[in-house]
């Protein structure tokens, strides 16, 4: 499959290491929808908020800000809030479309700004 460099509407673009075959979505957050080991699907794929299916990049930090409320030197800092999660996470990246950078058969990379941060 050959997909232009950039483009945010790709479909998904499959990658293999051995026995080990994957999907990645850049126009989904850049997460892998489905794993598969010797041909068995090791990954759930049903979900229906952006955070509830498939493997997602958790950027800028992993865990959870409760709320959205960092306290730091006596000073509160509001953070985005996730629509679902209603805490600020890890999850600025996974709702807006990476570009598609370099592609090889094991690998892809995906550039991506932090959104709204």
């Amino acid at each position: 499959m050959s997909i232009p460099r950039g483009d945010v509407d790709a479909p998904e673009v499959e990658i293999a290491v051995g026995p080990v075959q994957g999907r990645v979505a850049p126009r989904d957050g850049g997460r892998l929808t489905s794993v598969t080991v010797g041909g068995g699907e090791i990954l759930a794929g049903v979900g229906i908020g952006s955070i509830e299916y498939g493997w997602f990049v958790m950027s800028p930090w992993a865990g959870r800000i409760r709320s959205g409320v960092l306290m730091c030197r006596d000073q509160m800092h509001r953070l985005p809030v996730h629509s679902v999660a209603r805490h600020g996470g890890h999850d600025l990246v996974v709702d807006q479309p990476w570009q598609l950078g370099r592609r090889d058969d094991d690998r892809v990379r995906m550039p991506t700004g932090l959104g709204g941060a």
